[in-house]
């Protein structure tokens, strides 16, 4: 079944400097060892689908508690996230069942999670675009953020067994993933002690290559069944009623009652796929002239859903208004959160040393998701602001003293146009993408914006610095001693 390629596939996809399983195995010892290691990799994996069984060490892992929030209670349960690490030699596998039959992991256009060239920023695109159609073509939008209680916890394996089936997943597959779901183990590791194992009877495997895929297909019923209603948001012929990462599920309309029925087909087939929708957790955000009025709670499992004024999607905060606001201040906190732990822990470095960490890892906290959203300029003067404050405090500036002479002497853009630079990359990427979702939102964005203006904006900028050196020798001239 699996030949040489299928195998090579394996470790050119592992990264590196991941824990080891508990057999003590971690990539570098895949990627490092000797090339026969193909050979065997490639006979044992073709005698696991002819005999339809896994070595029992393939569903054994560790699972590692990890604290969600720091200042939070650290006694509480629901306050840590439990990290699984299995088998290296499992993961490979898996790999080589994904390379093989990657096209029957296909699942509908607006389940964005775990997807070759998908991501966040692709999902608050489509979120944006449609919300600012329907909002110029004067309705108002409504939108229902479901939170789905446990539902990777909740997966029910012989509904998913069947699900696999339907697609056509070979028998040998199936047979091995029966197998290797039903000798699934884990050990609990919490200060260097471990626990006993603990066999898992549902859900799907923690850490497993393949595990996010096969929630995506699990879920995916939802998804078609909402499309087959019809109901919520379409931009011409496209329906964009629901947006979907993994199993954070947006439902989008124009309409409350139509929002009520959407609601009603996920609750309804929730039971199905024995998911359970918390409606303590969910809330519902409106947008448009209607955002100061007060409407009815929605109802899902029978109880109310509220309205709020601030959602959170993905990682970006929304506010309620005429139009789609973003408050930037949590992205401001969390930035200056990180840079003030990371100078304070690098005073002996150099200063260019001390820039490329906040570059790798305070930048993108600072500018997540702004290459999809269109913020006002006053909103890209303080986050810019935010971002100058840096250098000042790298280089030993002023509050008053401008930052764009040292910008340019490093050789790099300020936050400005950093962000240009980015719109401008995913919209590159954006043209070439073949979810159709996203060909159509990026069709309404063309007459809201010139890409070429917006490219040939960054390209002078970045002439114009070239021909600033002769101002930044000057300045090194007379700050020389600084640097």
């Amino acid at each position: 079944m699996f030949d040489v390629s299928d195998i090579e596939y394996g470790p050119k996809s592992l990264k590196s400097g991941k824990s080891s399983g508990i057999d003590d195995l971690c990539a570098e010892n895949i990627l490092y060892a000797h090339p026969s290691i193909i050979i065997h990799l490639k006979l044992l994996f073709n005698m696991i689908c002819t005999h339809g069984f896994v070595p029992d060490a393939f569903g054994e892992g560790i699972t590692v508690p990890v604290i969600k929030d720091q200042l939070g209670d650290h006694s509480l349960t629901s306050n840590y996230r439990p990290i699984t690490v299995g088998p290296v030699i499992s993961k490979l596998f898996e790999y080589c069942i994904l390379n093989k039959f990657e096209h029957l992991f296909h699942t509908d256009p607006l389940q964005f999670g775990f997807k070759k060239n998908s991501s966040c920023s692709r999902a608050i695109f489509v979120l944006s675009q449609t919300t600012d159609y329907f909002l110029k073509h004067g309705s108002n939008m409504y939108l229902a953020a479901l939170d789905a209680t446990k539902a990777f916890d909740r997966v029910h394996h012989i509904k998913l067994f069947d699900k696999l089936i339907g697609r056509g997943f070979p028998g040998r597959i199936i047979k091995v993933l029966l197998d290797w779901y039903g000798k699934t183990f884990s050990t609990v590791k919490w200060y260097g002690c471990f626990s006993q194992a603990v066999c898992v009877r549902s859900g799907i495997r923690q850490g497993g290559v393949l595990s996010p895929l096969l929630f995506n297909i699990y879920i995916n019923s939802l998804l078609c069944a909402l499309r087959s209603s019809d109901l919520g948001c379409h931009l011409g012929d496209v329906y964009v009623g629901c947006i979907a990462y993994a199993d954070d599920i947006l439902l989008l309309s124009a309409s409350l009652v139509n929002l009520q029925k959407m609601l009603n087909i996920c609750h309804s087939h929730g039971d199905d796929l024995d998911i359970i929708f918390n409606p303590g957790k969910s809330c519902l955000f409106k947008v448009g002239k209607c955002h100061n009025e007060l409407l009815p709670n929605l109802r899902i499992n029978d109880a109310e859903i509220t309205w709020v004024n601030s959602l959170k999607y993905l990682g970006v905060h929304f506010v309620s208004g005429r139009s789609l606001n973003v408050d930037i201040s949590p992205l401001m906190r969390k930035f200056y959160a990180a840079a003030n732990a990371i100078l304070s822990h690098s005073k002996d470095v150099t200063e260019i040393t001390r820039l490329y960490l906040l570059e790798s890892f305070t930048l993108p906290m600072l500018t997540y998701g702004l290459n999809v959203l269109f913020l006002s300029q006053f909103q890209l003067k303080k986050l810019n602001s935010c971002w100058n404050s840096i250098y000042r405090r790298i280089f030993g500036f002023c509050k008053w003293e401008s930052v764009k002479e040292i910008q340019l002497l490093c050789e790099r853009l300020d936050l400005i146009h950093l962000i240009d630079k980015s719109k401008f990359e995913f919209f590159d990427k954006m043209y070439k993408c073949e979810n159709y979702i996203i060909d159509r939102c990026g069709q309404l964005v063309k007459r809201c914006i010139n890409i070429t203006q917006l490219y040939n904006r960054y390209d002078v900028y970045v002439d114009d610095k070239v021909c600033s050196f002769a101002v930044s020798r000057k300045f090194y001239q007379t700050f020389g001693r600084r640097l």
